[in-house]
């Protein structure tokens, strides 16, 4: 336990701890919330500033249910596990790592890593997207201020039966999305050392996966195959609070609980690897 409490201190490092948080604030507002009769659609920060979007028809609740949209793919990778990555980086050029695996052990060592990367997406999500109902809390009605059969016509809508719950249930899938997203940071970690390839090379793969699983999506719909569709769907991330039954919602965790456990394997081996190849060249 101690192992997984020094490794979220380290990876929630206060500059990046920041970095992490408002950056995610701001992907948020980079989704979008609203198309004119012309099939002009606006993004959240776009309707905060332009007068030709109708903000007072445009309920809170809706628009902050509207956080996670096409840019989350590309930049949390990135956001969300930069501290993670910075100290996976700095660890890994000052060679401590071996005296730390002599005093934890490998699996010990390695759980820690995951798990503490893990809760931090997660948690680093959660932050963001709570930071990004704030910013628009002025610019956006509540549904209370609406007429009762408009607000029962949103809640609908939104399939909405008690706000409260909504509201928690939501913030609980949330937290799952920013652990899923910082799936590619930790296979990345495992792989390589160099601090570059480390900061990139998640949001590629993440844009990459985003986008084969669209394409299969698309293709699946096309030819009319139901069945096979809803089985891609399960291996999008964002499934984890968009699918209608929480059965499929589950599928999806356990797709990607799985994927982290199968690199916790890959993890552990690599490192008794590096360890062992460091201790024949000591010798």
């Amino acid at each position: 336990m101690q192992s997984l409490i020094n490794e979220l201190k380290k990876n929630c490092y206060l500059p990046f701890c920041f970095i992490s948080v408002f950056g995610t604030a701001f992907t948020c507002l980079l989704s979008h919330c609203y198309t004119d009769e012309k099939q002009t659609s606006y993004t959240v920060v776009q309707a905060i500033f332009s007068d030709e979007v109708p903000r007072e028809i445009l309920p809170l609740l809706e628009v902050w249910k509207e956080g996670i949209g096409i840019w989350s793919f590309i930049l949390l990778p990135f956001l969300l596990s930069i501290g993670y990555l910075f100290v996976t980086a700095s660890e890994q050029r000052s060679g401590n790592i071996r005296f730390t695996l002599v005093r934890e052990g490998t699996i010990r060592y390695c759980l820690a890593k995951m798990l503490g990367h893990m809760l931090c997406g997660g948690i680093f999500m959660v932050l963001g997207y709570l930071l990004y109902g704030l910013l628009c809390l002025p610019f956006f009605p509540f549904l209370s201020a609406f007429p009762a059969d408009e607000m029962a016509y949103h809640l609908e809508m939104l399939g909405i039966k008690s706000i409260p719950v909504f509201i928690a249930i939501r913030l609980f899938c949330v937290f799952f999305y920013g652990i899923f997203m910082n799936l590619f940071s930790f296979l990345v970690s495992v792989l390589f050392s160099d601090t570059y390839i480390l900061l990139c090379l998640p949001m590629m793969l993440s844009y990459i996966y985003s986008s084969v699983i669209g394409a299969l999506e698309s293709g699946m719909f096309d030819s009319g195959n139901e069945k096979l569709l809803r089985v891609i769907q399960l291996f999008h991330m964002d499934n984890i609070f968009m699918a209608p039954a929480w059965r499929e919602r589950l599928y999806t965790a356990g797709i990607f609980l799985g994927v982290y456990l199968l690199i916790f394997f890959l993890f552990v081996f690599r490192t008794r690897k590096w360890t062992g190849s460091t201790a024949g060249t000591r010798g």
